[in-house]
């Protein structure tokens, strides 16, 4: 028969799942990867330059630029494509500006 120390064991499982939890915070705080956010989802902010792909001739082929949206009567347009929001397939902020060390 073995005898075991209850409350040692359930201090060390606290530790354990303490430390789980930790990392896991660690990992939410860090910055995500930016991603392209289909204009069907959200469209970006009124003015601010960002990076669209815009449908060429299908949607495999896009083309990359950077444009923004615009106030049109109360209607929001890209700048550059006459308001053709139906070209405008998705879009990303702009990385930050490089700033040497």
């Amino acid at each position: 028969m073995r005898l075991i120390d209850a409350d040692k064991l359930i201090s060390e499982q606290d530790v354990y799942f303490d430390g789980n939890r930790t990392v896991k915070d660690i990992i939410d705080e860090q910055p995500t990867v930016r991603q392209w956010i289909p204009v069907t989802e959200r469209l970006p902010e009124l003015h601010r330059d960002v990076l669209v792909a815009v449908c060429d001739v299908n949607e495999d082929d896009a083309s990359t630029f950077i444009d923004c949206l615009v106030d049109n009567n109360d209607r929001p347009t890209w700048s550059t494509y006459n308001g053709a929001l139906d070209r405008v397939l998705a879009w990303m902020p702009l990385p930050d500006r490089y700033r040497p060390e």
